[in-house]
């Protein structure tokens, strides 16, 4: 057993470090085949984006942490990896509880609905019993690896399992450290970059449990600490939240992630102060005019920190407004103070993203502008 020194250390300081994305690193005195022949026993664990981890739990279901997904736009072809095969993503639902831009494991999950089963992999079951502590666990991902030497070291993209076991429960998290040789489990690993909403797995009478999700490591990048030995991992407990996942599953409520497209027509917005200034943007950027952007600079967004001019701040865009031609409006989608606006490129011919982000109080200025290529809705007519 771990000392319960060490468990009260890291649930005292398990809230106060950087989120960090993470794969499964290894120890320094075993041999890397182990740990890709112990993760290849393990289908149900999937690639979210090709990015980050997740777990398949119902023939439509997969999970994966919130905080992988809660930054991302709208508009966007969301898929998973399971046994090699690309499963495109309906919608995703995350937990109530979640608090946006936290280093919180307890909320930390989000729930992906397949736009069709994946029939040749028997999906994992929901831990049920709430007596972690103590249980062995494989941890299995897709992320960085390095050892608890060097911590992370390489690139991600192939699926590792290691063992380790659960330290100790917080109300909704687990906490797992990486423990030294001699000590530890023969294959020990932790979590490196790319590993979050990956699982923990217990087995138990023959049969396969999600026990957790993982959600952040204590390690320091900028300091080169993750993965390290005596560095420990956060996860989303399952057996606190079995309830809800079960109930979304079965309810299928709508995307949480961001409201509906609502189509415009004409180039009509809406008749508030956010789609006064949306207009505003998208009537000074179709001008064509780097003139009529710093017009639009000065009126509508807040005063620049660093001191520059709305003529200052408006260079640059030229070049997008040349390259890129007129944008036609076609919709919207809504998350908080953020309005992402599906768009088309009519001298590129291509579709974007544009995201205006909104203060939170009056006036409700536009505070961030982002543009990306993106999608249409496959019920929109390409021009």
């Amino acid at each position: 057993m771990k000392k319960l020194l060490k468990l009260i250390v890291i649930s005292l300081v398990v809230n106060f470090f950087a989120k960090q994305n993470f794969s499964i690193v290894i120890r320094h005195d075993r041999d890397d085949v182990k740990y890709l022949a112990l993760g290849a026993k393990y289908p149900q664990s999937g690639f979210f984006q090709e990015r980050v981890g997740c777990t398949l739990i119902a023939p439509n279901w997969a999970i994966t942490a919130a905080h992988t997904v809660e930054n991302s736009p709208p508009f966007t072809n969301y898929f998973v990896m399971f046994g090699g095969k690309r499963y495109e993503v309906e919608k995703i639902i995350t937990h109530p509880a979640r608090i946006k831009d936290t280093v919180d494991s307890s909320a930390d999950i989000a729930l992906l609905k397949l736009k069709e089963p994946v029939k040749d992999i028997a999906p994992a079951l929901l831990y049920d019993k709430q007596d972690e502590a103590g249980k062995p666990i494989v941890l299995v991902g897709y992320g960085k690896t390095g050892t608890g030497l060097t911590g992370e070291t390489s690139e991600k993209g192939k699926r590792r399992g290691a063992t380790n076991e659960i330290d100790g429960t917080l109300e909704n998290s687990l906490i797992l450290t990486f423990d030294a040789p001699p000590f530890g489990t023969d294959l020990e690993g932790i979590g490196g970059s790319g590993d979050s909403g990956s699982p923990a797995f217990h087995e138990e009478n023959g049969k396969l449990y999600l026990i957790g999700i993982n959600s952040f490591n204590s390690g320091n990048s900028k300091a080169a600490t993750v993965g390290k030995y005596l560095t420990f991992d956060g996860y989303a407990r399952v057996s606190t939240r079995r309830k809800w996942i079960l109930e979304n599953i079965k309810n299928d409520p709508p995307n949480s992630l961001w409201s509906e497209l609502q189509k415009i027509q004409n180039n009509t917005f809406p008749k508030t102060v956010f789609g006064n200034r949306a207009a505003a943007f998208f009537k000074a950027f179709n001008s064509g005019k780097e003139t009529a952007m710093a017009e639009f600079y000065a009126s509508h967004r807040p005063p620049s920190p660093e001191g520059k001019t709305p003529q200052e701040r408006a260079k640059g865009w030229q070049g997008d407004m040349d390259n890129l031609g007129k944008y036609k409006v076609y919709g919207y989608s809504k998350q908080g103070n953020q309005f992402a606006f599906l768009v088309f490129a009519a001298k590129k011919k291509i579709w974007q993203g544009v995201l205006l982000e909104f203060e939170k109080t009056k006036p409700y200025r536009i505070t961030g502008i982002s543009i990306w290529d993106s999608e249409p809705p496959k019920d929109l007519v390409k021009p």
